[in-house]
């Protein structure tokens, strides 16, 4: 049965803490997904290449900013963006490829006097304009274009000042465009509303602690409205403060922007995992069998994972990114550690799900561990900062995105992204990054490919389910993700 007067909803939970701790910002979080409204998978192209010396890890993609240093070299670029009007067939976006079970309940209609409530961050919704319920925002003072098709609106408060990001997905038939409202919508019809600002796909400022309103509205053009199905993600950002997100029992997401630290502004993820010892997550590698490269929000995605991040070193050999370091699954060794031809610093599991941490020869298999993946460097041991081997290299000692996998002490998996190469953030030092798993609680860290290799990806988490901004576009979004070799991915109880 198709509903032209509901929305479909499932609630989660959102928070934020301070320094570490449960603090304020706490509240239900809410997905919305428009009935009969499919949004579909997401790619982008790149890889890691490793040329043959420990010292020196190379991208192969794009080069990086101006004022970034290390093991990026220039090469094709075939990523650009995320409007699906001007992605590349490589991205392609089919309308119809998602599809939700939650469960169906009367919420607003999305008119100006009965706004969908936006009740905390980040906020994915699948809808689409054309069974929009009011038709009267035609033009907004903020712009000159005809927006008189049918319009969506949202309403939401900011409990402080925040960087706001509102982000819109649409086929290349549909044309559907973003408002900033600071006082409420005209419940008549209206050619000229006042609003802050607007955008054509994705609209970034800041704004102050306050209630606003965020309209969805369709363009018209010469051959009439552009009205059709959509995806909106919505995101917030509060400097210095962790926010916090229950993903699933024993996985628990979180996410701070430092002004400043460890050299500038950073942007961390922290994917916090109970493991399966404890009766409550599975944390699979994966490679493709046969070779090829693979994308952390693709294999996430179609293997019903949870959660993803990029794992190991490889090379381009010849763009099938054969591995570099130890892939176990279930039993099965994919690839052995060969990244610096002696042993490497590993993180296994066994059949239980009791983590191990040993280090593993090259071209050896690690009977112990029934899962493992290889690292590099060794990070921290025994609750120290200890990088094991320790270089005066680009690599080791300049400030580079980063990925990292750490242990602590009772028992829980941290999967780390440090975003660099973008405004989003300055990167790190391997010496940094392991005083920063210290601080997060690691008593054995290592580091994992980073680069324009950093990725995490959690599912219906941003606009793409990708949480961290990889670099290999230049810009800080979320969509400068880039093919690697392996990932590890994280199930739910």
């Amino acid at each position: 049965m198709r509903l032209q007067s509901t929305f479909l909803v499932v609630t989660l939970f959102w928070g934020a803490c301070e320094s570490g701790s449960e603090a304020n910002l706490i509240s239900d979080d809410t997905f919305v997904a428009a009935p009969d409204v499919d949004v579909g998978a997401f790619e982008d192209v790149g890889s890691d290449v490793y040329d043959g010396e420990v010292d020196e890890l190379v991208d192969t993609t794009l080069p990086p900013p101006s004022d970034s240093l290390g093991e990026d070299v220039g090469g094709d670029d075939t990523s650009v963006g995320h409007d699906l009007l001007e992605v590349s067939t490589d991205t392609a976006v089919d309308i119809a490829d998602i599809e939700e079970t939650v469960d169906v309940i009367e919420v607003p209609l999305g008119t100006p006097l009965d706004p969908i409530a936006i009740t905390a961050f980040p906020f994915v919704v699948d809808s689409d304009s054309r069974l929009a319920p009011s038709d009267i925002l035609d033009r907004y003072d903020c712009a000159s274009a005809d927006e008189s098709g049918p319009e969506i609106v949202y309403e939401f408060e900011l409990t402080e000042a925040a960087e706001f990001v509102a982000e819109v997905l649409e086929s290349d038939d549909v044309d559907v465009d973003l408002h900033i409202l600071e006082s409420p919508p005209p419940s008549a019809r209206s050619v000229s509303v006042p609003c802050l600002t607007r955008a054509n796909t994705r609209l970034s400022t800041d704004l102050e602690r306050g209630t606003y309103w965020l309209v969805v509205d369709t363009y018209v053009n010469a051959s009439g409205p552009r009205a059709g199905a959509y995806r909106l993600a919505v995101e917030t950002t509060i400097l210095d403060a962790w926010q916090e997100r229950t993903v699933a029992s024993g996985i628990t997401w979180r996410k701070k922007v430092y002004s400043s630290y460890a050299g500038g502004r950073q942007t961390i993820n922290v994917l916090e995992v109970v493991p399966e010892a404890f009766g409550n997550t599975r944390l699979l590698p994966y490679l493709k069998r046969g070779g090829g490269c693979i994308r952390p929000s693709v294999i996430g995605k179609t293997e019903g994972a949870i959660a993803a991040i990029n794992v190991g070193f490889f090379d381009t050999g010849p763009g099938s990114c054969p591995p570099l370091d130890l892939v176990k699954a279930e039993g099965e060794v994919l690839s052995y550690n060969k990244l610096t031809g002696a042993a490497q610093r590993s993180f296994g599991w066994t059949p239980e799900g009791e983590t191990l941490v040993d280090w593993v020869d090259a071209y050896r298999d690690w009977p112990e561990a029934y899962s493992a993946i290889g690292t590099y460097p060794s990070l921290v041991t025994d609750g120290d900062v200890l990088l094991e081997p320790d270089k005066d290299t680009s690599f080791f000692d300049s400030r580079h995105p980063r990925s990292a996998i750490g242990r602590t002490a009772d028992g829980r998996i941290l999967l780390v992204t440090v975003d660099g190469r973008t405004s989003a953030g300055a990167g790190m030092t391997l010496s940094a990054l392991a005083q920063h798993m210290v601080n997060l609680g690691a008593i054995d860290a290592a580091n994992l490919d980073g680069g324009g290799s950093t990725t995490m990806w959690i599912r219906d988490k941003s606009i793409n389910g990708i949480v961290n901004f990889p670099s290999d576009n230049g810009v800080s979004d979320h969509w400068g993700e880039r093919p690697v070799s392996d990932v590890l991915l994280v199930f739910p109880e």
